[in-house]
């Protein structure tokens, strides 16, 4: 038997706090929910970015859910109020 060989690169379904939220906790748990099961291992600090306004990373801690196909960034500090802040994913090209 040929083993299948998946194709389609994983996406992200929903995230929280939802893009462009206000009044979002200094402590907040960053969700990622993903379209399909993804392997633990790639679920890491070199996967994700935190950065403040200004492009300057935040350190976190990231953890995985497998049942739920999601990953939690919790930032290693609070993050500063009023204050905008992204994350970004990184994931590899379909070769």
């Amino acid at each position: 038997m040929i083993p299948l060989i998946d194709l389609t690169a994983p996406t992200i379904l929903s995230v929280s706090p939802a893009n462009g939220s206000t009044g979002v906790s200094v402590n907040p748990a960053i969700s990622a929910v993903f379209s399909e099961e993804m392997s633990a291992a790639t679920i890491n600090a070199t996967r994700f970015q935190l950065t403040n306004a200004s492009n300057v990373a935040v350190p976190f801690t990231v953890g995985y859910n497998a049942s739920s196909r999601t990953a939690i960034l919790t930032p290693s500090v609070a993050l500063a109020g009023s204050s905008l802040y992204k994350v970004t994913v990184i994931g590899d090209l379909p070769e």
